[in-house]
């Protein structure tokens, strides 16, 4: 058996192998999980939300093709908290100001809390480094704050690292 990680329309994952959308993702032709898919993924509200689908790959010796067993569907919000090591920001001396710090601890405020770390890559022209916060730093890898960050020092420049 294979694990697999999918993200998938919330919709699909009750669905059988007439299925389309399920056939693009690697021809996986079913995904069983709980008696329904709310039993599995409570805090998931709508039907075309995408979600990640944790579980098991394995033969599907009756039907053919292949099948995921669901350990876990999970929201992208909750995803990207259990799967997020750190949020990374690569600065250059030359480009940052103290300001820039200011700003950023401004920008992280509401969001501070139990979730991922916070790394500064800082490059100078003579030495570059990695800058963990503390873990008082710590934030929630939330949409609103990744794309803040991105258009405030460029989306290259902004990443999460996944574990």
């Amino acid at each position: 058996m294979r694990h697999l990680l999918l993200l998938i329309p919330l919709a699909f994952v009750a669905c059988d192998t007439t299925c389309p959308a399920l056939k693009r993702h690697r021809d996986v032709d079913e995904v069983v999980g709980g008696t329904t898919v709310n039993d599995m993924a409570p805090a998931i509200e709508a039907a075309d939300q995408v979600v990640v689908v944790e579980g098991e790959v394995s033969n599907d010796e009756f039907r053919g093709g292949l099948k995921v067993i669901a350990r876990k569907v999970l929201d992208m919000a909750t995803a990207r908290v259990r799967y997020v090591e750190a949020l990374r920001i690569q600065w250059q001396a030359e480009q940052v100001s103290s300001m820039d710090v200011q700003l950023l601890a401004q920008k992280m405020g509401p969001f501070r809390g139990d979730g991922c770390d916070v790394v500064i890559s800082f490059a100078t022209q003579q030495a570059e480094g990695d800058i963990r916060l503390g873990p008082n730093w710590k934030i929630l890898p939330d949409d609103e704050l990744i794309h803040d960050l991105q258009k405030q020092y460029g989306k290259q420049n902004v990443q999460l690292v996944y574990t």
